[in-house]
């Protein structure tokens, strides 16, 4: 598995997500970014032991909801490698578990890529005090894939 070309944010999803109110000073998507990244590093975490206890149910559950959570954030590249890993774990839970070494491939590339897309989203959330987001970035499209 290589990492793929693509949008690494969907900034339309970014920015419809930004002017949501919450109960604090905050906006609802700062508070759900502040605590994504230890998150997802437990979810990548429990995702590896789930894994190698072939406890697929719990492994398809984490990554189900992990890669929800960082399609909410705009995460396209990231959540495209959590779909990767659902679908293993998915079979998995029907009969088909895929080879360790597979599961653990693509669970590598999602944690390569995880702080370069925590990474453009701060450097985006900076910009976009000052200026607009306009469609997904370096795509001139709107959505993940």
């Amino acid at each position: 598995m290589q990492l793929e070309p693509g949008p690494r944010l969907d900034t339309a999803m970014i920015a419809s997500l930004q002017d949501l109110p919450a109960k604090s000073k905050s906006s609802l998507f700062d508070q759900l970014y502040e605590g994504f990244a230890d998150k997802a590093r437990a979810a990548q975490a429990g995702m590896r032991t789930a894994a190698a206890c072939e406890d697929w149910a719990e492994a398809l559950s984490i990554v189900h909801k992990h890669r929800s959570n960082s399609g909410f954030l705009g995460l396209a590249r990231y959540m495209r490698y959590c779909g990767e890993l659902e679908t293993l774990a998915r079979e998995a839970c029907e009969g088909e578990a895929p080879a360790m070494e597979v599961w653990n491939a693509a669970l590598d590339v999602a944690t390569i890529e995880l702080q370069p897309s925590l990474d453009a989203l701060a450097a985006h959330l900076d910009r976009g005090r000052s200026e607009p987001a306009v469609g997904a970035e370096g795509s001139g499209g709107g959505g993940a894939a």
